[in-house]
């Protein structure tokens, strides 16, 4: 999914996203200067165990599927995993729910690189998920 899509469908106002992205894609965000994704945590993270502790004060993880993915699981850390039409054979082929980790939830194209509805639905709960939490 481009990176993009992150920033513009799911910057919201009260909203605030960090991006844990290592490697030669991390530089992608430098390239787009972004000012709606916080680059600020990536240098605190030199392995795993700093990937978790960063998780586990994070509200909600929004990705697509990686290692990452895993470890909120594995945390219980709430986590939406948007995947492709085609995805790893431990998500199953269809269903929200994960079999393997309660606090994750999928986000499944309908049709192969149809990431737009992914990143439409994705970003309408999560509007519903602020609006909530602003009226609680």
């Amino acid at each position: 999914a481009p990176i993009e899509w992150f920033a513009n469908n799911l910057a919201f106002p009260g909203v605030k996203l960090y991006s844990l992205q290592m490697g030669p894609k991390s530089e992608d965000l430098n390239k787009l200067a972004l000012p709606n994704i916080s680059t600020e945590l990536i240098p605190l993270i030199t392995d795993f165990n700093d990937t978790a502790l960063i998780l586990q004060m994070l509200d909600l993880v929004i990705m697509t599927c990686s290692s990452t993915a895993h470890l909120c699981g594995a945390l219980g850390v709430p986590c939406w995993v948007l995947l492709d039409k085609s995805p790893h054979w431990l998500w199953g082929q269809e269903g929200s729910s994960s079999d393997w980790y309660k606090s994750v939830r999928l986000f499944r194209q309908n049709t192969p690189g149809d990431w737009r509805s992914v990143f439409d639905y994705v970003g309408s709960e999560l509007l519903q998920m602020v609006a909530k939490i602003k009226n609680d």
